[in-house]
């Protein structure tokens, strides 16, 4: 008699486990594979990286920590994204665990991907729902006791096996879509996100010609209207008040409202016939405009709609944080987002010098003064890449990631907490040391400054700064709190030693 070869496939679906098994014959199986959970992540990125046309994921636990640049879970989400953003059609299903009255799990993950543009979805089942497995190309499954857990991807004993099968991978996909799940879970209006043309920077029209004329006004006034764009749903023609965009500029602590508005029409005139960005006729005696916004590389015709590439966090601008830079930083900044942009929101990406050098008209010495700002201001985290053939380290490559811009009350609050959990004394020494970082708004980093002060004297970290930390440049890839730390463990070593060789003499 011949023997057949089932597949059981156990679906753990609303506290209930229910076991359907398959014959290998009737499901096409043309291979099962058992993978390695030593090579578990890197061949699920490959897997993730070949596919062509679908990626259905159900997935009880995801993690998402952005400031680790080599976290497995992390590096999985963004292989996602990048699959996505290359025409990949990605659905992804996590576990609510029927906590739709309080902060869901995987919360870090489902904002991650939704930003992105990815099809994630809480479930709306009742109990436990443990279906862990991946669909590629509907024709390969993956199925593994491996979750997107940072706890989960460093276990040694775990199972995961691929199945090839197109009718088998189907049945798959059709149950992961068939499960209920609870729309919108929590309110997203405050992760929407301003979006501003890619061209804005690379066009002689753009950044250029406002960074060339250190015209900040009109600059800050053409935000405004590409904020109010995008609140109205990119009309032809959108409605703006002199008033309201006068308040924005803060020109009315020191002018009259006539003379606000007067300063209004004649950056809106300025921006009609010098950067060819919009065309604007005023429709009332309350100084109410109609406005249509132009793309900034031709005049020559309307493009609707052009907010596309890159994007200004809501926060940017709720925070106050729309004031706080230069012409030449925003430049710097705005390139940035164009280049996180192409990997995916809240993601580690590559920059390289020799790209900056194709913006028009940003000077060397202000593209490094702008990074190292940006760095300061806490808005970006940069990690540089050893390269001993640079002649100057302040233009070297480096990895960046997009911070969210913080709330200057807030900041303040969680450094007196600081001072409240430690003392003003450690935590004041900490902060000039994360100075010399460029991290003095970067919480995480000054708390651990301040226990390596609790480990090791004072005046010893103060020293060990002056010596190793001060003479770096602060693009130096050493030039770390790991270095730092490390040069501390070394003193220490050293002092153990030295008395027990005196004592032999």
């Amino acid at each position: 008699m011949k023997t057949k070869t089932f597949i059981l496939a156990m679906l753990v679906f609303c506290g209930i486990g229910t076991a359907v098994a398959y014959a290998a014959d009737d499901l096409s199986v043309q291979s099962v594979i058992s993978i390695e959970t030593t090579a578990y992540t890197q061949t699920m990125i490959e897997k993730i990286n070949s596919a062509q046309e679908s990626i259905f994921i159900s997935m009880p636990a995801m993690d998402f920590i952005p400031a680790e640049r080599d976290n497995k879970a992390t590096v999985l989400l963004q292989a996602l994204v990048k699959a996505h953003r290359r025409g990949v059609f990605v659905f992804v299903l996590l576990h609510l665990r029927n906590h739709q009255d309080e902060t869901p799990q995987n919360l870090a993950a489902f904002f991650f991907l939704n930003d992105n543009g990815i099809a994630v979805h809480y479930d709306n089942v009742t109990g436990d729902f443990e279906a862990n497995f991946i669909v590629i190309d509907k024709r390969e499954t993956i199925e593994s006791s491996i979750r997107w857990t940072e706890e989960s991807l460093s276990q040694p004993y775990q199972v995961t096996t691929a199945i090839i099968s197109e009718v088998y991978a189907q049945h798959m996909v059709d149950f992961v879509t068939s499960v209920p799940v609870f729309d919108n879970p929590l309110a997203l209006d405050y992760y929407n996100q301003l979006y501003l043309p890619t061209v804005l920077v690379q066009s002689p029209n753009g950044m250029k010609a406002f960074l060339a004329r250190n015209d900040m006004d009109a600059f800050l006034c053409y935000l405004y209207l590409l904020r109010e764009y995008q609140r109205q749903e990119q009309p032809e023609w959108m409605t703006v008040n002199a008033d309201d965009l006068a308040a924005f500029l803060r020109l009315g602590k020191k002018n009259s409202r006539e003379e606000a508005r007067e300063k209004v029409r004649v950056l809106l005139e300025r921006l009609f016939t010098t950067y060819v960005l919009i065309g604007f006729k005023q429709i009332s005696e309350q100084a109410d405009y109609k406005v249509a916004l132009y793309d900034p590389a031709s005049g020559e015709q309307l493009k609707l709609p052009f907010l596309s590439g890159i994007r200004l966090a809501d926060a940017f601008f709720d925070t106050g944080w729309v004031y706080r830079l230069s012409l030449a930083e925003y430049y710097v900044y705005l390139f940035l987002l164009s280049q996180e942009a192409q990997v995916g929101y809240a993601s580690w990406f590559p920059v390289r010098y020799d790209d900056v050098k194709l913006l028009p008209g940003i000077r060397d010495d202000q593209y490094a003064g702008a990074i190292r700002s940006l760095r300061s201001f806490g808005l970006i985290t940069v990690h540089y890449k050893e390269n001993p053939t640079l002649l100057s380290e302040e233009y070297g490559d480096f990895e960046c990631r997009i911070r969210t811009p913080y709330l200057d009350d807030w900041m303040k609050e969680q450094k007196e907490a600081l001072v409240k959990r430690y003392s003003a004394r450690l935590v004041n020494q900490s902060l000039t040391i994360a100075k010399e970082f460029l991290l003095e708004n970067d919480l995480t980093a000054i708390e651990r400054i301040v226990r390596l002060l609790q480990v090791y004297p004072p005046l010893t970290v103060n020293q060990a700064v002056i010596t190793f930390i001060k003479p770096m440049s602060p693009e130096n890839p050493y030039k770390t709190i790991d270095y730092l730390e490390e040069k501390l463990r070394e003193q220490a070593a050293e002092k153990q030693t030295t008395p027990k060789k005196a004592a032999k003499k």
